[in-house]
């Protein structure tokens, strides 16, 4: 089997990361106006360069393009119910 090189992996974790955020402004709003402020650019910079570093340390076992999607949809996950738990202590 050849070996994957995972640093071509991580823009599919990134990608994983961004779409429920994707799909959820799409269905929430009907006229979408967006104020562009650089405090967005460097939170979805730092999100996505995580959610990429996640998919990159992840053992494979065959690496395929879905798989790292995937894992990076679960690091958005985690990363909503973080912030939930610290809360309840």
């Amino acid at each position: 089997m050849k070996k994957v090189n995972r640093i071509r992996l991580m823009p599919f974790g990134t990608l994983g990361g961004f779409i429920p955020y994707i799909v959820k402004i799409y269905n929430e709003v009907d006229q979408f106006a967006f104020v562009f402020q650089c405090k967005y650019l460097i939170v979805f910079a730092i999100f996505g360069l995580t959610a990429a570093i996640v998919v990159a340390i992840y053992p494979y076992g065959r690496p395929t393009v879905q798989i790292p999607v995937h894992r990076g949809q679960s690091f958005q996950s985690i990363a909503d119910s973080v912030p939930v738990i610290a809360d309840s202590f």
